[in-house]
């Protein structure tokens, strides 16, 4: 995946491996919640828990869109670019961009809106979690 003979790039494993972990903390999380389910109420997996596995994948999910946006620009970059084979450094020629490229550039584009999107809506709706707390029993 070169323009330049010889040129390779060590940023596809690191895509893999963290796209990996992702799916990985996501399946971990449904199975845990299932299980949790059919256990009772007093060994539950606390929701402090929950969270704490949720920053996880989070923080993975944006590692995993960093290197995406990283390789993504790379291409960018390096593919668009005029390459001499004949120099030992390839001269840079003029910049020409095609189809796939130009819709690269707009699906970057378009994913830091809805992020931006995003959070400017958690900021406007009031705070929810899908896991109860739990309750204190009132006396009675």
């Amino acid at each position: 995946m070169s323009a330049t003979p010889g040129w390779t790039s060590t940023i596809f494993g690191v895509y893999f491996w963290a796209g990996g972990v992702t799916a990985a903390l996501g399946t971990l999380a449904v199975l845990t919640r299932r299980i949790d389910l059919a256990r009772p109420a007093l060994a539950r997996v606390s929701a402090s828990s929950y969270r704490a596995l949720g920053k996880m994948i989070l923080t993975f999910v944006l590692f995993w869109t960093y290197i995406a946006i990283d390789a993504t620009f790379r291409f960018l970059i390096d593919f668009t670019r005029y390459y001499d084979a004949t120099s030992y450094l390839g001269k840079i020629g003029p910049l020409s961009f095609n189809v796939n490229q130009v819709f690269s550039v707009f699906l970057v584009a378009a994913s830091i809106f809805m992020l931006v999107r995003l959070k400017h809506a958690a900021a406007t709706r009031p705070a929810f979690s899908p896991i109860p707390e739990a309750q204190p029993e009132s006396p009675a």
